[in-house]
């Protein structure tokens, strides 16, 4: 609730001038600052235009190692989400951290994979109540 961020504020007056106040401002900055984030958490949820996939495969996949963790996270579309919504928020000048996010994914759901013996699920199978304590038992194995 502390977060919650009443419409009504809109009355904050401004100088004779027609220039903001610092107050004003500084409630816009953080207008936009809370839209960004929203589109940023709404892109996941969205199907991943096919645009952004081809500038994830340019970018990203092309330049990783070919290994069995790449495989993995061309056969999963919500590692690829993850992926096309990093690169639309940061660009392709962080491709490298991006790349290791997914690759760290791909080998989170490959342990899941082998744990809990379904060797074909996906990664938006494991977000489940279900399998809670599947995905932190095999987050423990992983941080060891």
């Amino acid at each position: 609730m502390w977060r919650h961020k009443c419409p009504c504020d809109s009355d904050i007056p401004s100088h004779d001038d027609g220039n903001v106040t610092g107050k004003e401002e500084d409630r816009k900055t953080r207008t936009n600052a809370a839209v960004e984030s929203s589109c940023s958490l709404l892109d996941g949820a969205l199907e991943a235009d096919k645009s952004h996939i081809e500038d994830l495969k340019t970018c990203v996949l092309h330049r990783m190692r070919h290994d069995s963790k790449l495989d993995v996270i061309k056969s999963d579309e919500l590692i690829l989400k993850v992926g096309s919504s990093l690169l639309k928020r940061v660009g392709t000048k962080d491709r490298r951290r991006i790349a290791a996010r997914m690759r760290l994914l791909a080998k989170l759901l490959h342990t899941l994979r082998k744990l809990s013996k379904l060797p074909d699920a996906s990664l938006s199978q494991f977000i489940d109540g279900i399998y809670f304590d599947a995905v932190l038992e095999t987050v423990e194995e992983m941080s060891k």
